[in-house]
């Protein structure tokens, strides 16, 4: 059963993400001389192509008007956000809430504040927004970066930033309201010639939802959303009639737990459908580029589990999708990296299959890791560098045809491991596996214990293989069974196995996975 061992998601808007022993390349050059002298380096050693990477970056950080980074995250990609700040000669201060103390975000950052929150559990320090600014402030920090999750998508957070005279990372207060607004965003989609789903404003009410369906001529299924929602939370299906006005109150209740707000709205629902998501990189100032896409059609819950870059899919369909993903952001004046979400229905392979806007999310992805990998992108030291200021032809992307900002070379799987029932509270044994094309982003070390009160994420596989067409995607898929039967954890469970059974099932081999896989095969 692939249910019974993917943990559900932990409560809160933070995600537990780790450290990343291998940094993605910044150039060609880099990647080849890694690759050339990777069987001089002893084991455990930083791979040369991570220190080719450092010497690439280091003529970047001369012109940063900032020399500090408030990291107001935990985990995994604190540390990720710390090792970019250091390779462009950027001091860190990395923050945490007392029950992270051991945390290893905590010990590789320069220096590390502990913030406190009236409100009362592990999670409010990092939603504290006050104190956290605070705390930005009392370190000399010139810029903040917010990571995934947490405050990364608070348009107040940003905005208080901003008026305290400290950089945020990422785009400005006004398109993160917007973009958080999911009517809005859907009127932007629209107006930008982007397809969207039939579906509502707000609703008041599960009666005032059903006589807008009449009225308009929409059928079953919906789906009620949470119109300041995301991560996948405050969603609720409706199949049937008699599930409306039940599942109108669950998403409403939902959403004002989770999100402060019970604003709710529908959608029809596309069924057997896939989950696409377009990498895009604006300036602020009017260019922006796409890095091609993901598929994160494996998914339970609405949480991903399983994403590859890129997906398997008809150029022209991929042309289409990432025209509209760029022109969105153009018209929104977007300024950072961030991510246009879609549903496609129909064959991949179909040139014509038909796609819809579901959502923008205005921030670093969890899975930014694989398109790093296939476009040699640092994502999250492009974030910094247009922060900095710069514009689209000052980043150093390497460029593609049409709006893509690089081209494609191979293929990447990441796979997100979990904590799962049963295990102990301490991790006895940890050892990444290593070897070309594998890489671990991961906050685990041997005598850590990971806590239970933040998302259950633990570490996070990344293998990537050269080339292109099913061959080359086959290698990346083979490549990554071998890395997580290498990949020791023990102390605590994991569902690792898991993951193993989704690569070698049928439908992830042949491309027929659609959003419904994990149900569909859960006992």
């Amino acid at each position: 059963s692939f249910e019974a061992f993917v943990p559900r998601p932990a409560l809160g808007l933070c995600k537990r993400r780790a450290a990343c022993v291998d940094s993605a390349m910044d150039a060609a050059v880099a990647a080849r001389l890694g690759r050339l002298v990777r069987h001089l380096q002893p084991p455990g050693a930083l791979s040369l192509a991570a220190r080719g990477a450092r010497l690439c970056a280091s003529a970047a950080s001369s012109s940063m008007p900032f020399s500090k980074v408030l990291i107001a995250n935990r985990g995994e990609i604190a540390v990720r956000v710390s090792r970019a700040c250091k390779d462009m000669g950027v001091q860190t201060v990395g923050i945490y809430a007392k029950e992270d103390t051991g945390s290893l975000h905590v010990q590789r950052v320069d220096e590390a504040v502990e913030v406190t929150s009236s409100k009362p559990g592990p999670i409010a320090p990092y939603l504290d927004v006050t104190n956290v600014v605070e705390a930005a402030k009392r370190t000399g920090a010139g810029a903040v970066h917010p990571g995934y999750g947490f405050l990364s998508e608070s348009a107040e957070f940003a905005d208080e930033c901003e008026k305290n005279g400290i950089r945020f990372i990422g785009p400005r207060p006004e398109t993160i309201a917007l973009l958080g607004d999911k009517v809005k965003a859907r009127e932007l989609a629209e107006r930008s010639g982007v397809p969207i789903l039939r579906g509502s404003p707000f609703m008041a009410s599960a009666e005032e939802a059903e006589a807008f369906m009449r009225s308009h001529g929409i059928g079953l299924p919906i789906i009620f959303k949470a119109a300041f929602g995301g991560g996948g939370r405050g969603m609720r299906l409706v199949k049937e009639q008699g599930e409306l006005k039940d599942a109108f109150e669950r998403c409403t209740s939902e959403a004002r737990t989770a999100f402060g707000n019970g604003s709710v709205f529908f959608e029809e629902f596309l069924q057997d459908a896939r989950h696409i998501e377009v990498q895009v990189v604006a300036d602020g100032h009017g260019g922006a580029v796409h890095l091609f896409e993901r598929d994160c059609s494996v998914q339970l819950r609405n949480q991903k589990v399983v994403e590859v870059a890129p997906s398997r899919m008809h150029p022209e369909l991929r042309k289409r999708i990432t025209e509209c993903a760029v022109r969105l952001v153009q018209n929104c004046n977007y300024r950072g990296v961030g991510t246009v979400e879609f549903m496609v229905a129909g064959e991949l392979s179909d040139p014509a299959a038909r796609f819809v806007f579901m959502e923008v999310n205005p921030r670093v992805q969890v899975e930014h890791t694989i398109t790093e990998e296939v476009t040699g992108v640092d994502i999250v030291k492009t974030q910094l560098k247009i922060a900095g200021g710069a514009k689209l032809g000052e980043l150093g992307l390497p460029g593609g045809e049409g709006c893509a900002g690089s081209s494609l070379r191979g293929f990447a799987i990441q796979c997100r491991v979990s904590l799962a029932p049963g295990g102990g509270p301490e991790v006895t044994t940890y050892r990444e596996p290593q070897g070309e094309g594998v890489r671990v982003d991961a906050a685990l070390y041997e005598g850590c214990k990971p806590s239970m009160h933040y998302d259950p994420l633990v570490g996070k596989l990344i293998c990537f293989a050269p080339g292109e067409g099913d061959a080359a995607f086959q290698v990346c898929r083979e490549r990554t069974l071998s890395a997580l039967e290498a990949y020791e954890i023990a102390g605590v469970n994991t569902n690792k196995h898991v993951m193993a059974n989704i690569l070698r099932h049928p439908e992830f081999i042949n491309n027929e996975v659609l959003l419904s896989f994990m149900v569909k095969h859960s006992a």
